[in-house]
């Protein structure tokens, strides 16, 4: 995934409003509904909610956080126990870490000290954008461990096909989107990241990934300055590692049970889910009519209805 310098990492999918209290560092039992985990050398924050069949949501990014699914996939803790995580030095996750550890690799491990943290002999994995790359790697490095694989519009598997996800962004920005965005970008508020106007900005540029741009409003996160400076630090030390990359032909190795959903107004291409579908096999493929990036926030219904299918009615136990 390619990803943009300093200030238009901001670009990254997220809302902005004004920034709630961060739930502050400690050692917090699983049991409860937040807390935080230490795991391959690093803190990690989590939120659970529900009660049945564990479902471990991995959001996108890299860099960002699991608060952009809320409240859209909160129906689904009515039938399965949903654990989020915010990832290596994201989000309420401590930035603590050596820069050199901010790698495709310990996100995968990571990844397993989180399932090991919750007890999980094997895990069902939820994955958005960047989240659905790292459970494609995660099923890679532990076949053994992965129960079910969701996708949710995940990030191409090759760099190929996200740089034509890049330009199908900008292909569908207006003249007068670009005009806006310049004069936004140009303004002192923005350089210094003033909330409304990075929302503002955000409100113009990014539209492009819904079929209907009004429901990018429905895309909330809190954010303060410190999640901003980690979102900007973990996507600056990833980038060269998204740049040039092609697991294609290695996802003929996935056996678990896999669902994939794409809206088709998605900017990654459908040929990206396609070919995840073709390469492992036995794969559902479902695609959205008229949605963009985001099928929980403008077809949640359908979201739901193919989740709860594929996870299996018996989800409570």
């Amino acid at each position: 995934m390619n990803v943009y310098p300093v200030v238009l990492i901001l670009l990254l999918t997220i809302c902005f409003l004004p920034s709630a209290a961060v739930a502050g560092e400690g050692s917090v039992n699983p049991g409860n509904n937040d807390g935080f985990a230490v795991v391959n050398g690093a803190k990690f924050y989590y939120r659970v909610m529900g009660e049945g069949a564990p479902l471990i949501f991995l959001h996108g990014g890299p860099g960002m956080f699991h608060e952009y699914f809320l409240p859209h996939v909160e129906p689904l803790a009515n039938d399965f126990k949903l654990i989020f995580y915010d990832q290596r030095a994201s989000g309420n996750s401590s930035r603590n870490v050596p820069p050199e550890s901010v790698n495709p690799e310990n996100f995968v491990k990571d990844l397993d000290g989180i399932r090991e943290y919750f007890g999980l002999e094997k895990v069902s994995l939820l994955g958005h954008s960047w989240g659905g790359l790292l459970a494609l790697r995660y099923a890679l490095t532990f076949p053994d461990r992965v129960e079910r694989l969701i996708l949710v519009d995940s990030a191409p598997p090759n760099s190929t096909l996200d740089t034509l996800n890049i330009k199908a962004r900008e292909e569908r920005r207006t003249e007068e989107d670009f005009k806006i965005i310049q004069k936004i970008t140009g303004s002192e508020a923005f350089q210094k990241l003033e909330i409304q106007a990075v929302k503002r900005y955000l409100q113009v540029s990014e539209k492009v990934k819904f079929f209907n741009p009004d429901l990018i409003s429905e895309l909330k996160a809190d954010l303060n300055k410190e999640k901003i400076e980690k979102l900007m630090w973990v996507a600056q030390l990833m980038n060269p590692f998204l740049e040039e990359y092609d697991i294609a032909e290695d996802l003929s190795a996935i056996t678990c049970s896999t669902l994939i959903i794409h809206g088709d107004h998605d900017t990654i291409p459908l040929e990206s889910a396609e070919i995840i579908h073709r390469q492992v096999r036995g794969s559902k493929l479902v695609v959205v009519k008229d949605c963009g990036h985001f099928p929980f926030i403008e077809a949640p219904e359908i979201f739901s209805r193919e989740v709860i299918s594929f996870m299996g009615k018996n989800s409570k136990h």
